[in-house]
């Protein structure tokens, strides 16, 4: 059996090694990596790949990807709406006609973003203000 002290180290290191600790029915702890710990079950020791837990994380990345699009796709209309009022009311200053091409060229890219992939979305990179 392990000690408190022994559990709060396992947690400084999983925290550090970005796993979680996993507790087997012998009571013994495990440091296992994200995506094990999401898509699989341990049945007997060994990490099986369940394909209802697997499902449910994608579902749960896609899910994160739609709101993070959403949220980005919110910032560039405020952005490109703000913009756009200095330039119609000709209260443009510096470079204001550029960035707003910036961020109409960033809302496009993101609108082609396919955020219906569990993993290894390549999100374009955001115009400087």
């Amino acid at each position: 059996m392990q000690t408190e002290q022994t559990y709060t180290d396992l947690a400084v290191k999983a925290n550090a090694e970005n796993k979680v600790i996993y507790k087997h029915e012998t009571g013994e702890y495990e440091l296992v990596d994200q995506i094990t710990f999401q898509t699989c079950v341990c049945v007997n020791g060994d990490w099986i790949e369940d394909a209802a837990k697997k499902a449910a994380y994608q579902q749960r990345i896609i899910n994160m990807n739609k709101l993070a699009i959403s949220s980005l796709l919110e910032e560039a209309n405020n952005n490109i709406s703000m913009l756009q009022d200095a330039i119609d009311l000709d209260m443009q200053a510096g470079n204001e006609e550029e960035r707003i091409k910036e961020w109409k060229r960033y809302r496009i890219l993101l609108m082609r973003t396919d955020v219906n992939q569990a993993s290894d979305i390549e999100w374009p990179p955001k115009p400087e203000y």
